[in-house]
């Protein structure tokens, strides 16, 4: 594990160590002190690194004598393509075993430095300089070289006391040695022991902690604009002074085809890192509300939010400063975004994307289809005539509303495509909704709404119960409460002689009230009111009206009879007694002119009857009553 002293904004992980550094080009304009680089010594690193944070200058305090470090493996060279490079963590050889390190840089130079835990024998330090992107993994790192990566080589014989120097340039696949004045690259060791600046934490092979023995301590730098020129004149290459990663390493030997041992690498401050972005994802409602967030920005970078238009880069609002933390570009309009970084007037920019602000549209469909019922009828199943559709994945919801659509309620478990209300007994107004989610943004359209109407009908109430002779023309029913419902009213009238077990229309009765004919049997009347609404005709029925017929029959008296004056005919019998529906009574009469006028006989209230002695010719008749 790596102590990392960050000045603003590095970050490190346990697992695999990573380091976020230095090395930056900046303006003349800054005016801090910069290291004395010919005497050696630490003593000014540590205000220097002060004036000049991130992304200007860092310092990074590696594991020493540990066996947690990170070092090459499997004979990894700076000749190998980055892929080639393999890393494991293991303790380093004493004299490789780097502990402290940093740089700044000022103007066009970059200003380095390194310790090593123990003085004795050869030792090489190496810096990459790399363009990019490249990052670390487990046992190695993901990237590749491009052309105009920088390495610088200084190498300590003799146990330290010279100083070899060498810069190369990765250039076509290959390492290219670059020359340059010691004017424009030189390294300097301590050349005696000196004390380690307080703010930093070593401790050596062979002294006390605190103290540098000689030889354990290098500084030196680089002249960017020297090395452009150089490298313009020798290999006729544009060289790009930002880069945008590091790697420190120690090995035994100058040669780039020797192995290499311990490492410290890192995010290379002078152009800014490609930062992960994400859009959000709006409805179509939404308008202009897209957000673009920049996961971890930098601080002393500048971040612009752009778009492609025909193959160029157009600036959308202002730029933003880094904060160290997340950044976010709002109230955009969907499409494809862009975010340059840069730093400062350097002239060293990435610009990295695209993110996506998409549209989650969303439409509802069509459903079908509206119908007119009888109440208590299940209206034919909702059919999906166009399924909702959207962006995203698709699900569905049905509503419901009782108040022609001014509130809806959620119909439980109803989710699909379709759906199938059951019987209804009032007016229903049923829609769909459509849901499409897309990267966890849930949008929603409505389907056209489906109107059940409810063709309500009562069948009213019609009197009365009647109760007649035989024969006789009952009373007209009359409609005490007519037949009511949602449509236009009609109605038929019905007759039933078994008690009502069955019924036969009369024809041409179809009115609120009905007048029977007379009737010589019992009848059982109801009136049936039909509503027709939309076509759709329903039918209720009201009460039943019974007309009782009471039916009597007078029965057979006997017998004629001739007499002598003053005789007494024999008593008159009842051969077939009177009958009827209700209860039985009689009543006698007689007539003396032949049975063209009868006069009731007082008393005379049997079946029988005996009319004592006569003078004259008399006939009698008996009436039978029926009482219901």
């Amino acid at each position: 594990m790596k102590k990392i002293t960050c000045f603003i904004g590095c970050y490190l992980s346990k697992r695999i160590g990573w380091l976020s550094i230095f090395f930056v080009i900046i303006s003349q304009a800054l005016t801090a002190q910069a290291p004395d680089v010919t005497d050696g010594l630490p003593t000014g690193w540590p205000a220097v690194t002060t004036n000049y944070p991130y992304p200007f200058g860092s310092y990074i305090e590696d594991l020493q004598n540990d066996s947690g470090d990170d070092i090459w493996t499997q004979g990894s060279a700076d000749v190998d393509n980055i892929p080639d490079w393999t890393t494991t963590t293991n303790t380093s050889n004493d004299k490789n075993d780097l502990k402290n390190t940093g740089a700044v840089t000022i103007g066009n130079i970059i200003y380095f430095f390194a310790d090593r835990y123990g003085n004795n024998g050869d030792s090489d330090l190496g810096y990459w300089l790399l363009q990019g992107p490249v990052s670390r993994t487990a046992t190695g790192f993901t990237g590749t070289h491009h052309d105009g990566d920088v390495l610088l080589r200084t190498h300590f014989v003799n146990g330290g006391a010279k100083a070899d120097r060498a810069v190369f340039i990765w250039l076509n696949g290959q390492l290219e040695e670059v020359d340059l004045p010691i004017s424009a690259l030189d390294f300097k060791s301590n050349p005696v022991q000196t004390n380690v600046p307080s703010e930093w934490t070593y401790d050596s092979k062979s002294e006390d902690p605190g103290v540098y023995p000689p030889n354990s301590f290098v500084e030196g730098f680089l002249n960017l604009a020297v090395l452009e020129a150089a490298i313009a004149n020798e290999f006729q290459f544009d060289f790009d002074p930002c880069f945008s990663y590091f790697v420190i390493s120690t090995g035994n030997s100058q040669s780039p085809n020797s192995s290499l041992e311990d490492l410290v690498t890192g995010q290379y401050g002078s152009k800014p890192g490609v930062q992960e972005l994400s859009g959000n994802t709006l409805c179509t409602i939404d308008g202009n509300q897209g957000v673009v967030t920049l996961a971890d920005s930098e601080i002393n970078v500048s971040y612009q939010l752009q778009q492609l238009d025909n193959s160029v880069y157009v600036d959308v609002g202002s730029p933003q400063q880094g904060t160290g933390g997340e950044l976010s570009f709002m109230d955009l309009a969907p499409g494809n975004y862009y975010v340059k970084g840069s730093i400062g007037n350097l002239g060293c920019e990435t610009t990295f994307g695209p993110v996506s602000i998409n549209v989650n549209d969303v439409s509802g469909g069509t459903i079908a289809a509206d119908q007119t019922i009888c109440s208590g009828d299940d209206p034919a199943a909702f059919t999906s005539t166009v399924d909702g559709s959207g962006s995203g994945a698709i699900s569905y919801k049905w509503q419901y509303s009782v108040d022609d659509g001014d509130s809806y309620s959620d119909i439980s478990e109803a989710t699909g495509a379709t759906y199938d209300s059951g019987p209804l007994t009032a007016d229903r107004w049923f829609k769909r909704i459509t849901y499409s989610t897309l990267n966890g943004k849930i949008c929603e359209a409505e389907s056209n709404v489906v109107k059940i109407i409810v063709n309500d009908v009562s069948g009213g109430t019609i009197a009365a119960d009647q109760t007649i002779c035989s024969g006789d023309d009952p009373a007209a029913f009359t409609s005490i409460a007519d037949g009511s419902g949602s449509g236009t009213i009609s109605y038929k009238w019905q007759y039933s002689v078994d008690d009502g077990t069955s019924y036969s229309d009369i024809s041409g009765a179809t009115g609120a009230t009905y007048d029977s004919d007379p009737l010589t049997a019992d009848r059982w009347f109801k009136r049936i009111t039909y509503s027709t609404l939309n076509g759709k005709i329903c039918e209720a029925e009201n009460n039943v009206v019974k007309i009782i017929v009471n039916d009597v029959s007078g029965g057979t008296i006997a017998a004629d009879q001739t007499i002598c004056s003053g005789d007494d005919p024999a008593a008159f019998t009842s051969t077939v007694d009177g009958s009827g529906s209700g209860t039985i009574s009689y009543k006698w009469q007689y007539s003396v002119d032949d049975g063209a006028s009868y006069s009731d006989i007082s008393g005379a209230t049997g079946a029988t009857y005996d009319s004592g002695p006569l003078t004259a010719d008399r006939w009698f008749k008996r009436i039978t009553y029926s009482t219901l």
